[in-house]
């Protein structure tokens, strides 16, 4: 009975969201598409923009499209429309901000409500339970039905309510279901491949209860937030598929992800559901033993694709790689896939505490506790797998097994090689004949299976026939220690294990290897001992079959009948084809066997094109002569370039002169949005002229511009290596040397900056223009030439016609440089050279402006002997000698006065030479200025004098040259602040002494009525109390809150200056305005006790108390 309860309640809400939900949202939506034929109108508008990409990413499907754009014009409508394609619409074509996860529940806004029916909506149409409890129904129902309200209006509410308690009859149940059933099965998985996915998932949730949360999954999963697609890298058996497998559970389990597990990127755009969260899972992305190329290729060619489908940030991708496979310039390539990586064997390798919850997790504690004393718990980088192993077939003593599993497992195999009875190994090679993925359906009396079972039978020693129901039980035997199955599917336990099993049959059974193996096996395990030498990799490698020097033929014949057997690409991607010795040993002998340009002449123009670049990229040169076929497309290109651009690369021009001779382009780039390289530009950048030379014999663009990081041309690039005769080719070959680089400056520039006089020379003489500016501030090569000071160079740009009078940017001519620079010998030479010695720039500020504030007095006592006018003003009305005043350049000041400058004049601020002397205490100047009869008593925009300056930076000397050229001491600022005032602020002593001795009234307070008594009072300063009282200074002026000098020194414990003040007779009974406090109080509430003492002496009334 509660189980029927669940269930109706459970197709309440889907009645809920199903039927009157759409009500709701549509509600809405006519709302935004209003008027009528608002909403065609707004499709019709957008369908390029907007809609279009949402098809082409499968957001928007057939039917979708149809009823959006049907036949007959003025059809559509919204009525047809699903709540799904109405959210679909509203998200993309208005600006309400629709989410895919939950809304908070106090926010009520329309994009809120529309993301609760939307979240519910999925929730409910993936979800594989058909029963809620009263709980669930109560907060779900509830959620559901405000956000129904506030979206289609109160007419909804009885709706709602009848739905609450309805009771749904059987047929109504049966088409809800029917409804949901339909939505499960428009996944575009097929269903076959659904419950293999499922099986396979269901292994990971047994196998995941015994995953320890390492730092590795904690930071894939705390990509995962920024990040859509993530790389596990490392060595076989560290975890990285745990790892990944184990996020992708947790993303099912607390986002909502439906998990797909995949092969290949074709999988990802064939299966993917852009309206649903998924995350999809790929072991090995690009190959295990070696880099499979023709995956690599797939991968770029659909990248962009991929990187379309995964915007929206839906579409999770997590991979495990070898970092082998990660390592490969190939797989760099894939920026997609290489950009995000976690490194489980080094940055994230495993700490001892996880390693020590893993070994707990599977072994027993006195098992842990023998591993940890002997040490080998941090031996190697697949510890788990170890301890799964282990814990699953106790092949040894666990020393054994720890401190060497490879040998213990090898023993074991021996073991049962030496047994009277080879029917377990006979079994176990099925899996070297199947490549580890051995199918139950293939295990069955088919002919092909059965001739199989004869042909292995021949190597082994059996005491029965092996027969399919041999086979069978031997399988499920070894379930309980090599072998695992998932779904239909036998495997061996780990690819570790595999590679050990390989090699083990590969030293003692190497004829059943050669006859049966999988080709793959044939491809990736097998290595000549007689190149091991020259590849030490190779030599390293145990897990290796190795072919001794007699077998070789016969390994040869094994290919030969593979190439037969239409497994010519297989040959290319042999590991060993990166030592020269093996591809000479195998194409000799091929050779004499077969015609292999024949063989080639049969493989697809893609195929075989796609093994040239492969080929090219990885150097392998003696085998591009073979691929060259009438039907290879020599202008295939990856995401660097083409072959002929790896041969350029390089650098071997036989093959660029036999590509380029079957028609290669010479100007095509790799595939890559501005990151493509050309041949010509690879050659200039090895500086190899023969090729550059042979590519430009071809046709090659000497100015294509590589719009990549340093967006050289092959000649900017030459000209960055200072390669001359490179330079001078590709000029001769009408190279444009007027073009800007990546640094937004032209190749005139670069030379000039070099101070190069022989590549300056060679660029003007094919055509530079030396009045080009560059891009950022407009400077010219001859602004750069001044720049540096480089008189020779000067003359050169001169002599090609350079203007003199260009300005840059800021306004200012080549001349500015060098007279910032101070190069009076340049300045001497080029001042003949110019008309206008008064030439501005965009600040307004001239030559000598430029020498003046920066102190270069020469060149000053130059210019104003070439008629220059002291007197021109800056934009911010700064003059000269203003400027000169400021930075203290009193010789500069002298000169400037010589040729009559007005020292009148003022700044925007009213600041004159004088007063910005003063203020920094440039003394000379300020008698220079003095001498020169400059007023004192000019005063700034602020009415502040230069005394007012000087006595506030405690400049003496100033202030007392000021006095002595009768400056009135009495002019204060704005705010009444007096030159005393601000001195006795800063504690300026002498200052306040020298003012009051030129009779300063101490008496003068500011807009805040404090006087210079009041300030000393209340910081302590004895000496200036003392002098201004001595000067007669009024102590019981209070400031504006009716604070006294003696209510301030009383509150801030200064006992002299209190006896001061007494002994002054200022009255101790003065109340604040705040409080109607008296000095006795807060010199009391202080603890004062000397005070308080001082002020009963002088008859202070401790009755009077504050408010």
């Amino acid at each position: 009975m509660a189980e029927t309860n669940g269930k109706m309640k459970y197709l309440r809400i889907i009645s809920l969201l199903y039927e009157i939900a759409p009500l709701a949202v549509r509600v809405k939506f006519d709302k935004e598409f209003h008027p009528t034929n608002g909403l065609e109108a707004a499709l019709r508008q957008d369908r390029f923009r907007v809609l279009e990409p949402l098809k082409r990413k499968r957001i928007i499907n057939q039917t979708q499209w149809n009823l959006l754009f049907p036949s007959t014009p003025g059809t559509v409508l919204s009525a047809k429309f699903d709540l799904t394609l109405m959210i679909c619409l509203i998200r993309h074509l208005t600006p309400i901000q629709i989410g895919d996860i939950l809304p908070l529940k106090l926010d009520v806004s329309d994009g809120a409500d529309l993301s609760r029916l939307k979240y519910y909506r999925n929730m409910f149409a993936h979800t594989d339970a058909w029963t809620l409890t009263s709980k669930d129904f109560e907060t779900y129902f509830s959620d559901i039905c405000q956000a129904i309200l506030r979206l289609g209006g109160p007419q909804f509410q009885t709706i709602c309510d009848d739905m609450k308690d309805r009771n749904l009859n059987k047929t109504h149940q049966e088409i809800l279901i029917e409804m949901i059933n339909l939505q499960k099965e428009s996944s575009p998985v097929p269903k076959a491949l659904q419950k293999i996915q499922e099986d396979l998932i269901y292994e990971w949730k047994k196998d995941d209860n015994k995953v320890v949360k390492t730092r590795s999954i904690s930071h894939i999963e705390k990509l995962l937030k920024t990040k859509d697609v993530i790389v596990a890298i490392g060595s076989s058996g560290c975890g990285k598929s745990t790892a990944v497998q184990h996020v992708a559970m947790r993303l099912h389990y607390n986002e909502g992800y439906k998990i797909v597990p995949v092969h290949s990127p074709e999988d990802i755009i064939q299966y993917c559901e852009p309206k649903n969260k998924q995350v999809f899972v790929i072991d090995d992305v690009c190959g295990k033993a070696t880099i499979d190329i023709g995956l690599v290729n797939r991968w770029t060619t659909l990248s962009t694709d991929i990187q379309k489908i995964i915007e929206d940030h839906k579409i999770k991708i997590l991979l495990s790689c070898r970092k082998h496979i990660f390592l490969d310039r190939s797989f760099k390539g894939l920026e997609l896939l290489s950009k995000t990586a976690c490194d489980l064997v080094s940055d994230y390798s495993l700490t001892e505490m996880e390693r020590d919850q893993i070994a707990r997790t599977y072994l027993t504690e006195s098992e842990v506790n023998v591993i940890k004393h002997l040490g080998l718990v941090d031996k190697f980088s697949f510890f788990p797998l170890l301890c799964c192993i282990y814990s699953k077939q106790k092949l040894s003593s666990i020393h054994d097994f720890f401190s060497n599993p490879i040998s213990v497992i090898r023993g074991d195999l021996e073991f049962l090689r030496k047994a009277f009875d080879q029917t377990i190994l006979a079994t176990l090679s099925l899996f070297v004949v199947y490549n580890n993925s051995l199918n139950e359906n293939v295990i069955s009396r088919s002919s092909s299976f059965t001739k199989l079972l004869e042909d292995i039978s021949f190597h082994f020693h059996l005491q029965a026939n092996l027969s399919v129901r041999v086979i069978r039980s031997e399988l499920q035997k070894l379930e309980l220690s090599y072998v695992k199955k998932t779904a239909t599917t036998y495997h061996i336990l780990h690819d570790k294990i595999f590679d050990i099993v390989v090699s083990f049959f590969g030293e003692h059974f190497f004829g059943l290897v050669l006859e049966l193996a999988h080709i793959d096996v044939i491809r990736d395990k097998c290595v000549l001992e007689s190149i091991q030498i020259e590849h030490q990799n190779l030599k390293n490698d145990k897990n290796v079959i190795r072919v001794p020097d007699i077998e070789e033929k016969q390994y040869f014949e094994r290919i030969l009948k593979d190439i037969q057997e239409d497994f010519i690409k297989d040959v290319f991607l042999n590991r060993q084809f990166k030592c020269r010795t093996f591809r000479n040993k195998l194409f000799q002998y091929l050779e004499m066997k077969i015609d292999i340009k024949k063989v080639l002449h049969g493989i697809q123009s893609e195929e075989i094109s796609n093994m040239l670049l492969s080929m090219t990229r990885q150097g392998y040169w003696d085998m591009v002569p073979f691929l060259l076929t009438e039907h290879t497309d020599v202008n295939i290109r990856d995401w660097k370039g083409t072959p002929l651009y790896y041969a350029s690369v390089k650098g071997n021009i036989d093959t660029a002169k036999l590509l380029l001779d079957r028609q290669a382009d010479p100007n095509m780039e790799g595939w890559l949005q501005h990151g493509g390289q050309t041949p010509l530009y690879a050659a200039v950048d090895n500086c190899n002229i023969d090729l550059v030379n042979l590519l430009l014999t071809h046709h090659a663009d000497v100015n294509n511009k590589r719009n990549y990081i340093g967006m050289h041309t092959p000649f900017g690039l030459a000209l960055h290596k200072k390669h001359y005769n490179i330079i001078k080719l590709l000029l001769d070959n009408k190279a444009n040397c007027n073009v800007y680089n990546d640094m937004n400056s032209t190749p005139l520039h670069e030379t000039v900056s070099q101070g190069n006089h022989n590549l300056t020379m060679l660029l003007l003489n094919h055509g530079a223009d030396p009045n080009i500016g560059d891009k950022h501030n407009s400077n010219t090569p001859l602004h750069v030439a001044f720049s540096k000071g480089n008189i020779e160079m000067i003359n050169i740009l001169l002599d090609y016609k350079a203007d003199l009078t260009a300005k840059n940017g800021k306004g200012e001519t080549p001349l500015f440089r060098v007279v910032e620079n101070n190069e009076i010998e340049i300045v001497k030479c080029q001042l003949k050279n110019i008309s206008d010695p008064n030439i501005c720039d965009d600040k307004n500020e001239s030559l000598l402006f430029k020498a003046s504030s920066m102190g270069h007095a020469n060149i000053v006592r130059l210019l104003l002997e070439n008629s220059c006018d002291p007197n021109i003003c800056n934009n911010k009305n700064i003059s000269q000698v203003l400027a000169a005043s400021k930075n203290g350049h009193i010789d500069i000041v002298r000169l400037l006065l010589e040729h009559n400058c007005d020292t009148t004049k003022c700044n925007n601020k009213d600041e004159s030479p004088l007063l910005c002397a003063s203020a920094n205490g440039n003394t000379d100047i300020v008698r220079l200025l003095l001498e020169h009869e400059c007023d004192p008593n000019i005063s700034n925009d602020e009415n502040e004098t230069p005394l007012f300056f000087a006595s506030k930076n405690g400049h003496f000397d100033i202030v007392k040259l000021l006095l002595e050229h009768d400056c009135d001491p009495r002019i204060c600022n704005f705010t009444n602040m007096s030159p005393l005032l601000v001195a006795s602020e800063n504690r300026h002593t002498d200052i306040v002494r020298l003012l009051l001795e030129h009779k300063c009234d101490p008496n003068i307070y500011n807009d805040e009525n404090k006087i210079p008594l009041f300030t000393a009072s209340k910081e302590g300063n004895n000496k200036i109390a003392k002098y201004l009282l001595k000067h007669d200074n009024i102590p019981v002026i209070s400031n504006s809150r009716n604070i006294s000098p003696l209510f301030a020194a009383s509150d801030n414990g200064f006992t002299d200056i209190v006896r001061l003040l007494l002994e002054h007779e200022c009255d101790p009974n003065i109340c604040n305005k705040e409080e109607g406090a008296i000095p006795l109080f807060v010199a009391s509430m202080n603890g004062h006790i000397d005070i308080v003492k001082l002020l009963f002496e002088y008859n202070c009334d401790p009755k009077i108390s504050s408010f």
